[in-house]
């Protein structure tokens, strides 16, 4: 959400500078720029990092194919365990 708020700011400050031809206005305006540039960089590094930590939302982690060996094996030895109860 804050990299969607950011990136509309941008695109929001850099229409107004197109258009501003106050000096004064002008380096107003392209400060509040390099401040939300600067805080959609920080944002999008942010996600970036989140999404590479496992478990975490937006992070994508496959399984391996051993845990599916394991899975069959639990699944065996339960059967097998089952089994010589009865």
């Amino acid at each position: 959400m804050v990299r969607f708020i950011a990136r509309a700011n941008i695109v929001h400050l850099q229409d107004l500078l197109t258009r501003e031809t106050n000096p004064e206005q002008r380096r107003v305006i392209e400060g509040l720029l390099a401040l939300k540039r600067k805080k959609l960089e920080i944002a999008e590094r942010q996600a970036r990092d989140h999404s590479r930590v496992p478990g975490k939302p937006g992070s994508v982690v496959r399984p391996s194919p051993w845990s599916y060996a394991g899975i069959w094996v639990t699944r065996l030895i339960k059967r097998r365990s089952a089994a010589s109860i009865r």
